[in-house]
């Protein structure tokens, strides 16, 4: 039975009202001091993140999209990434900013990853795919 635009609201507002401030700017994660210095250049950090490769096709139809915002409305955004870059993050799984504290972690969480991977695979799960349009 569909959804009706009530009962989506019912559904989202809980996660997407809270995910920002009610008081004050757009303000970044406290967490944020690990990755960059106050000057605004990057420190040494280090991760396990789970990442989805695209196709080429699909960095192709998104170096599109990109193009398109870009010329539409460079002055407001950050500069491009470039599309041999492009993919999806899926979860970064432990992070700190000393290589050595993470290792045992890292390991852990990527073992534990592959293995519900590896179920999902067995049990006939769908593939993810990427569809785009313009």
């Amino acid at each position: 039975m569909p959804e009706t635009l009530r009962q989506f609201h019912a559904r989202v507002d809980g996660f997407t009202h809270d995910s920002l401030p009610h008081q004050g700017g757009f303000m970044t994660r406290e967490s944020l001091r690990d990755k960059v210095s106050p000057e605004g250049t990057l420190t040494p950090f280090f991760g396990s993140t789970v990442i989805w490769e695209l196709d080429d096709a699909s960095r192709q139809a998104l170096a599109e999209h990109q193009a398109l915002l870009y010329d539409r409305c460079a002055a407001c955004l950050a500069e491009p990434l470039r599309p041999d870059t492009f993919h999806v993050t899926l979860h970064d799984l432990v992070s700190d900013p000393d290589a050595l504290a993470i290792e045992t972690d890292a390991a852990r969480t990527a073992a534990q990853a592959e293995a519900i991977l590896a179920s999902q695979r067995a049990a006939g799960f769908p593939a993810v795919h990427l569809h785009l349009s313009p």
